[in-house]
């Protein structure tokens, strides 16, 4: 189980938009630092008004977490020194995850990879 190094307070539910496919294949030299599958490109308060374009494009899906935005930002962060060079340091699992979901603070946590 990963666990998110950041402060739980109160907030809103924050609507990510996650990545349903690799940007660029994985034997590309681009793979790295190019968005994957299950990296959350971006994170907004509930209520969001997310465009057409943004709502029907098979690349990503939008779901809400009942997180705050501080622990969202944790999902944004980019690769540490000394780690593997990612566009992203964590992501999230997507089976069975469908546009319109709503998450609890422990269903996101558990998708954490």
């Amino acid at each position: 189980m990963v666990v998110l190094n950041c402060w739980h307070g109160g907030g809103t539910d924050m609507e990510l938009l996650i990545r349903t496919v690799d940007k660029q294949p994985a034997v590309s030299m681009l793979s790295e630092t190019s968005s994957q599958r299950g990296d959350v490109i971006c994170a907004l308060p509930d209520g969001w008004e997310w465009s057409a374009a943004e709502r029907s494009n098979p690349d990503w899906i939008i779901v809400t977490a009942q997180i705050t935005e501080v622990e969202a930002e944790a999902l944004l962060e980019e690769s540490r020194v000394n780690e593997p060079r990612y566009r992203r340091r964590l992501g999230i699992h997507l089976d069975g995850l469908t546009a319109g979901d709503v998450l609890t603070r422990e269903q996101i946590i558990a998708r954490v990879f």
